[in-house]
This record gives structure tokens, sequence and C-alpha cells, in this order.
């Protein structure tokens, strides 16, 4: 699949999907790399139970999400 979106006539658009975080099983990249954290919905695990460990990018980071 490209990597541009690909717009549909008639609305939609399709994107590719953000890969996951290289470095936390919490959250994507664009996540971890923006510092968006605060804007991300709680993350879950497989099966739909909150995760409820500190994300390690979020921990990490020295400046606190916006």
């Amino acid at each position: 699949m490209d990597e541009e979106p690909f717009y549909e006539p008639w609305g939609p658009v399709y994107e590719a999907p953000n890969p996951d975080c290289a470095a936390c099983p919490c959250h994507t990249a664009r996540v971890c790399d923006n510092g968006l954290w605060g804007q991300a919905s709680q993350p879950t695990y497989p099966g739909g139970r909150p995760y409820t460990a500190p994300c390690p990018c979020r921990t990490a980071s020295v400046t606190p999400p916006q």
C-alpha cells in the first residue's frame, strides 16, 4: 500500500494505519513522537482491559504533554 493518502471522490480519505511505537506497547508512533499522550485515548490490552502501566515514552520525556 502506498504511504500517501488516497482521496475518494465521495469523501472518505484512506490512509495507512499508523505503526505502533517501537519503544512502548501502549501507543502508536505518532502519539509518542509528538508527545500527544494527553490527547490519546486510554490504551487497552487486546482483550479490552485498560493498560495501567505507565507509558515508557511519557516517563522518559523531559517535557510534559500539552
